[in-house]
């Protein structure tokens, strides 16, 4: 009897005695087993680092998107405009973001959709290229994607449709995330060879 007492003891002492060394080899130096791995080496030019979420974004991240993706539509003087308009989207039903989270999508004329989430209070911006009789009020047509980004160091807006109203009735802005169309700055070079991106 006493040695079974014994065993199981010396049973428990080896299980608790596992189980620390397992904690210390799992947590590491500077408890630091629970970093992400995906903000490694820079692969994009101008010192962008991939976190795929725009955690590590350079300042001027937002110009970069205007100047990258131009306005390709006509206002009603007959010239091509890159001075965008920031208009008002009524969402349906709330938007779901991620703490933190900052996601953008463009469409081919250049129109762009910033949707983030700080302070757990989630906002949406449109820049919608002049189109004539455009008014400021716009409205997302089914709850838009977003998903963390792969290829870029900002988080990407999947798909999204969105109704600008003008004054001849709504006009369909569809976004797709930046790079997949013609190359970012804030994307890997690779962006368009992806086969995850191939449709």
């Amino acid at each position: 009897m006493k040695t079974r007492e014994k065993m199981k003891n010396i049973m428990k002492s080896l299980m608790l005695a596992t189980l620390v060394s397992t904690m210390f080899v799992a947590c590491g130096k500077n408890n630091e087993s629970g970093g992400s791995s995906n903000t490694s080496v820079d692969p994009w030019s101008g010192g962008v680092t991939a976190a795929g979420n725009g955690s590590q974004l350079p300042s001027d991240w937002k110009q970069r998107i205007f100047n990258e993706y131009q306005c390709q539509t006509y206002s009603n003087t007959g010239t091509s405009s890159n001075s965008r308009v920031r208009v008002t989207a009524q969402s349906i039903g709330q938007l779901q973001v991620n703490a933190g989270g900052l996601h953008v999508g463009v469409t081919l004329e250049g129109d762009v959709l910033i949707i983030s989430n700080s302070n757990n209070k989630v906002s949406v911006e449109v820049y919608a290229c002049p189109r004539t009789s455009m008014q400021n009020t716009a409205q997302f047509i089914q709850t838009p994607i977003t998903n963390q980004s792969m290829m870029c160091a900002i988080g990407e807006i999947s798909a999204a449709d969105i109704y600008l109203d003008t004054q001849y009735g709504p006009y369909h802005l569809a976004f797709f995330p930046i790079g997949l169309s013609s190359q970012s700055s804030l994307c890997q070079s690779n962006y368009n060879q992806n086969p995850y991106y191939q449709y």
